[in-house]
């Protein structure tokens, strides 16, 4: 029997995700109708990893789930993958290296982005939940373990921290964080809870104690991005009529009915006190933002071959786009090459010898295996445990400007054979900036 990692009621049966680290058999998610007398009878619906044939690439365990759009997505641990499962049991690969099952059916990322989300520190597709702005996945990135090694730490610096994705359609993922929010420390997006205040988010850290995050979007009930008198008039404009669903809104205390005490809630969470409203300039500056672009699409690579080639739907603010880019490389490009000194050493060795496991007789006992020494070659030996020879992994560097147009694509040659990831701002004759489109693969791995 595998562990089972999550449960979640879904389409009238009971989901199970399962997946063991100690084999390389892959994940696996099954259902049951739960009837009769236990054990139940469960239904495999993917086995062996989702048929990924490639050992380097097959994700070992299904990790978190939710119910989005009427379908079920299921985030896996390294090698991280997304998919996504109909109400009739077919499946969708969301995010993850394409693959042919033994039916002989193609199978690949409906996203366009490969395995990781394009970044290997993406250990963990922790956890998932469902929101008024969209399906949310947080990760565990372990890129914190490079800390004290210098040039490593360096190099990446701009990743270190959780990634947080958000999608309103399952297809189309915007990036709402790369770097933890800004705090490296915080490595994991823990747990997220939906409640009638917004959507809270709980971190995990290695020290310093966790963060604690929430969107209140839902209670801005005119959109002015600020929770004040206006949004609490419009509870009590609707005072004495039915919640117009089970989540509502306006019915904070969830008691099926809008009433003067939805109000006094809303109250509490003002974003400031006496729920008094900005200074109209100040209010008119936050109005004036640029509608970002939308619907960012790669090509896929089976007709664009080596050129990344854009296009996305036009903003009617801007006046021209500014188009970035994360570029994936190889882990060769970070690591030193020919010999060097093992740190806390005298010892001249190769980064080849390290993975090898030659310098592991250094770190022999608990004590040992604590020191700065082996702390350097065990991040070493998991930084390369997921290389492969193909394009589907490679390490991520700082977002980088790449092109500045006025209509609505942009090509360049693939800057490495492996994926990177794109996006892109509108911007007006201002000069003011939209927020970031979803990010893509480029070139997309999608089959069109």
């Amino acid at each position: 029997m595998l562990p089972v990692w999550d449960l979640q009621v879904f389409n009238n049966y009971l989901y199970v995700a399962t997946g063991d680290r100690e084999t390389e058999v892959g994940y696996g998610v099954y259902k049951t109708d739960a009837t009769g007398p236990p054990p139940y009878n469960y239904v495999p619906i993917i086995t062996e990893g989702g048929w990924q044939p490639t050992q380097q690439l097959r994700s070992p365990v299904a990790l978190s789930m939710s119910v989005f759009n009427n379908q079920l997505y299921i985030g896996t641990d390294r090698k991280t993958e997304m998919v996504r499962i109909n109400p009739d049991d077919t499946w969708d690969l969301v995010v993850g290296a394409p693959r042919t099952l033994p039916s002989g059916e193609q199978k690949a990322p409906i996203s366009g982005i490969t395995v990781h989300f394009g970044s290997p520190f993406n250990g963990h597709f922790w956890q998932m939940e469902t929101y008024t702005t969209g399906l949310h996945m947080a990760t565990w990135d372990w890129s914190v373990n490079l800390r004290g090694i210098n040039f490593l730490n360096k190099a990446f610096t701009a990743v270190t921290g959780f990634d947080m994705m958000r999608s309103t359609d399952g297809i189309h993922w915007h990036q709402m964080t790369r770097s933890g929010f800004g705090d490296g420390f915080n490595f994991g997006g823990r747990s997220m809870e939906v409640t009638p205040f917004g959507l809270f988010l709980g971190t995990a850290r290695p020290d310093g104690g966790c963060h604690m995050y929430v969107d209140q979007t839902v209670l801005d009930y005119n959109g002015d991005r600020v929770i004040d008198t206006n949004d609490v008039n419009v509870i009590l404009a609707l005072v004495g009529q039915p919640a117009s669903g089970p989540n509502d809104p306006h019915d904070i205390d969830r008691d099926g009915q809008i009433t003067a005490l939805d109000s006094r809630k809303l109250i509490t969470q003002c974003t400031f006190p006496g729920c008094s409203s900005l200074p109209p300039s100040t209010m008119s500056k936050l109005a004036a933002k640029v509608t970002p672009a939308s619907l960012l699409h790669a090509e896929s690579r089976f007709t664009a071959g080596n050129t990344v080639k854009l296009d996305w739907q036009p903003s009617p603010d801007a006046v021209r786009y500014r188009i970035y880019r994360i570029t994936n490389r190889p882990l060769t490009d970070f690591l030193p090459t020919g010999q060097f000194t093992l740190p806390g050493t005298d010892i001249t060795t190769t980064v080849k010898a390290i993975v090898r496991g030659k310098m592991d007789y250094l770190c022999v006992g608990d004590i040992m295996s604590e020191t700065e020494t082996c702390h350097y070659i065990d991040v070493l030996k998991n930084l390369q445990a997921p290389q492969v020879v193909n394009t589907d992994i490679g390490w991520p560097t700082p977002v980088v400007l790449v092109g500045i147009v006025s209509g609505t694509t942009f090509q360049e040659p693939a800057p490495t054979i492996i994926q990177s990831l794109y996006f892109v701002r509108a911007e007006d004759s201002g000069g003011i900036l939209s927020e970031p489109t979803n990010i893509v693969g480029g070139p997309s791995k999608a089959l069109e």
